[in-house]
């Protein structure tokens, strides 16, 4: 099994997994409110090391979240293993 898919951005999978983000509350920890022009970013599709219920999980990350001053990541998890394919691999030079 590959340790890395991608979400096919044209999916159902990536309107839900995104949606699982912006409606997840991240309590607010700092001091004071933050500027920041940091957004979420999908890092990838990875398979759960010990899977229960669902094999792959779409990691998402906010390098400086304004709620907290800090990086913030989100594991949602994959209900759609079909929205997922596996990116071609770049050639390797030396």
């Amino acid at each position: 099994m590959a340790d890395f898919k991608c979400l096919k951005k044209d999916s159902d999978e990536w309107e839900r997994a995104w949606s699982v983000v912006f409606s997840t509350p991240i309590p607010h920890t700092a001091r004071h409110p933050v500027t920041t022009f940091e957004r979420w970013q999908y890092m990838g599709s990875h398979p759960y090391a010990n899977p229960v219920l669902h094999n792959w999980y779409h990691l998402f990350r906010h390098r400086y979240h304004p709620a907290t001053g800090q990086s913030e990541r989100l594991q949602v998890p994959c209900l759609d293993d079909d929205a997922l394919w596996l990116p071609p691999r770049e050639p390797r030079t030396s």
